[in-house]
């Protein structure tokens, strides 16, 4: 009978020790999945963490990539629409040198028309100041300077009546064949000038 009491109590204490352990390994076995739940938790948190981070920067970087290709093609359309304005630009600028030019050129030719005009018209003056010189040859120094004063009224400005009053000193001056002589080279000086004065005015 004390035997079977020692092999029960024996079997009960191993039992309740079988069971002690048994709760506590299902205890320790509880707070190791928990543990790693936390970690995976905390692993999962981490890569999504990085993997967020990794985006920003990703999408930072071609934000910034956008932004300068962007600026290079607006400075490149900046600068072919300067080009094209300088271009235009030089164009009106030719076109107006064109139009000038042109311009210069009817208004050269007009005076040239209107030179030769005139120098025809001096070369006929003189020649018919030429004739009436020689009419008047055999004349006295003041009947030639009237003559050539009635001559010249219309035309002579300052500087040929200047040289009219000094031609006439000098005639007064000298004998009579002299200032024939010098009335002659005058009036072929002073026609000359007013020719080439009126030609140029």
């Amino acid at each position: 009978m004390e035997i079977v009491l020692i092999l029960l109590g024996l079997i009960g204490g191993g039992a309740a020790t079988f069971f002690i352990q048994k709760t506590a390994l299902k205890a320790q076995t509880a707070k190791v999945l928990k543990n790693a739940e936390i970690e995976a938790e905390n692993i999962r948190k981490e890569r999504a963490l990085q993997a967020k981070e990794t985006f920003l920067k990703q999408k930072e970087e071609h934000e910034i990539f956008i932004k300068d290709r962007e600026r290079k093609l607006q400075s490149n359309e900046d600068r072919a629409r300067s080009k094209e304005k300088n271009i235009d630009q030089k164009l009106e600028e030719f076109e107006r040198k064109e139009q000038e030019i042109e311009k210069l050129k009817s208004t050269y030719e007009s005076k040239f028309e209107i030179l030769e005009l005139r120098m025809q018209d001096a070369d006929k003056t003189q020649q018919k100041r030429v004739e009436e010189l020689s009419k008047i040859s055999n004349m006295s120094a003041e009947d030639a300077k009237k003559m050539l004063m009635e001559a010249l009224t219309d035309e002579a400005r300052t500087g040929a009546m200047a040289t009219i009053k000094e031609i006439t000193e000098e005639a007064k001056l000298n004998a009579n064949r002299e200032a024939r002589k010098i009335v002659i080279q005058s009036i072929q000086r002073v026609a000359t000038e007013q020719a080439i004065e009126n030609s140029v005015t």
